[in-house]
């Protein structure tokens, strides 16, 4: 079972096992292990190793994971032809060039940024900065829950 708890400075990942609760600080790296009680310490090293957790950002966190649906920072690409090409194809709802319009009218779009992607309603946002950090706490449950942690 595990809980995941927040402070103003840091986020706290809690893990509680039999041998006891733990909490993991995570930063832009994983993470530094705090508060380890005595009979818990060999398991506490044992997830922060796992994997080589202790060593991987945040976003090499996010990659590593399979499932990656409803995840905030999922969707994003690179803001480059590309995109409009693999985004956007005429059919029998449109063509190529009126999906995009429609969708680069309602959605907010920066010329400049760097990564693109479609909302749930389907419009386009961008952004400079994916924002692993910001939900790391939803990212490191995913991963644990896939490795079965």
């Amino acid at each position: 079972m595990r809980s995941i708890g927040k402070t103003k400075m840091e986020t706290t990942m809690k893990l509680k096992t039999e041998e006891g609760t733990f909490e993991i600080q995570l930063g832009n790296v994983f993470p530094n292990v705090n508060n380890i009680p005595e009979n818990a310490e060999e398991r506490v090293m044992e997830v922060a190793e796992f994997e080589g957790l202790e060593y991987l950002t945040v976003e090499e966190v996010f990659n590593q994971i399979d499932d990656k649906d409803g995840l905030a920072c999922y969707g994003w690409e690179v803001f480059d032809e590309d995109f409009w090409a693999n985004t956007f194809q005429d059919d029998e709802r449109g063509s190529a060039a009126e999906k995009a319009a429609r969708a680069t009218y309602f959605g907010k779009v920066h010329w400049t940024d760097e990564y693109i992607r479609l909302d749930d309603l389907g419009n386009l946002e961008t952004t400079n900065e994916i924002d692993f950090l910001g939900n790391a706490e939803e990212i490191l449950e995913r991963w644990l829950d896939e490795k079965g942690v």
